[in-house]
């Protein structure tokens, strides 16, 4: 506890690089262990679809649970979106705060749900329309409202646009931009860390009294970062553990070679 007293005594003396370094530390632990979620988030597949789709507004008399049940068994169709009547509502109502327009106020008054199907790319038209007119026939032609079939618009990037590239190896830039960030927060609260244990070192004549700080420091902050990160995602996979055993280990390596010359000098 004596040195991981003086690591907190230590960050409050130096509240900028210590700041700095808590938070590069913290941060990139939780980015190595959600590198899935990154990577997820930069993925183009979740930013639009590639399917064609047509949307339809179902009455709310309907049996929404038995119409997706039932389409989804349709050969051609991919996937079944339902969007209960509560949440278009809200969205009708958001638009109508921004737009002040009396038809969206009639229409968040309307009691129907929004449903999307999506199609397989290889579906004939025919077959498109025999969807429509199956799913018409299951809601009731009173109660339904179809749209035309949608081809989303597809844009060609090159393997090397930013898109592709972030798409690719999104979540490797963004842990290796955290990973410098952290390596230069660790060298600049290690000079000011160097100088606060000196005194120390000299009065109670304890010997590397900056290693040790920094030791314990760092210790508990990959302990209390991977705890949190636990709690909130147990599952733990090899390439994180040894990336953070390595990351720590090297951070005690160059921290102590860099006292080493220090004291030289």
């Amino acid at each position: 506890m004596f040195y991981l007293n003086h690591f907190f005594k230590a960050l409050l003396n130096f509240r900028i690089s210590g700041l700095l370094f808590v938070i590069f530390s913290l941060t990139l632990i939780t980015a190595t262990h959600n590198r899935k979620s990154i990577k997820k988030f930069f993925s183009l597949s979740t930013k639009s679809t590639s399917l064609p789709y047509f949307n339809a507004l179902i009455s709310n008399d309907s049996n929404l649970n038995a119409i997706e049940r039932k389409m989804r068994k349709l050969p051609g169709v991919k996937n079944v979106r339902i969007k209960k009547a509560v949440e278009v509502s809200k969205e009708l109502g958001a638009l109508q705060v921004d737009l002040n327009s009396d038809v969206l106020k009639s229409l968040s008054n309307i009691n129907y749900s929004s449903v999307t199907i999506e199609l397989s790319n290889s579906i004939q038209n025919r077959s498109q329309s025999l969807i429509k007119e199956y799913l018409t026939r299951l809601v009731g032609d009173k109660s339904i409202t179809i749209s035309e079939v949608k081809n989303p618009k597809r844009i060609e990037l090159s393997k090397n646009s930013p898109g592709v590239l972030m798409h690719k190896w999104g979540d490797f830039y963004i842990i290796g931009i955290l990973s410098v960030l952290w390596f230069a927060s660790c060298l600049s609260f290690g000079t000011y860390l160097k100088n606060y244990s000196f005194l120390i070192e000299k009065f109670q004549r304890k010997k590397k009294v900056d290693m040790k700080i920094f030791a314990f420091g760092i210790s508990f902050l990959f302990i209390f970062g991977f705890s949190v990160n636990l709690y909130f995602s147990p599952k733990v996979s090899f390439a994180e553990t040894a990336f953070l055993i390595i990351a720590f280990c090297l951070s005690l390596a160059v921290f102590s070679k860099r006292n080493e010359f220090r004291k030289l000098v």
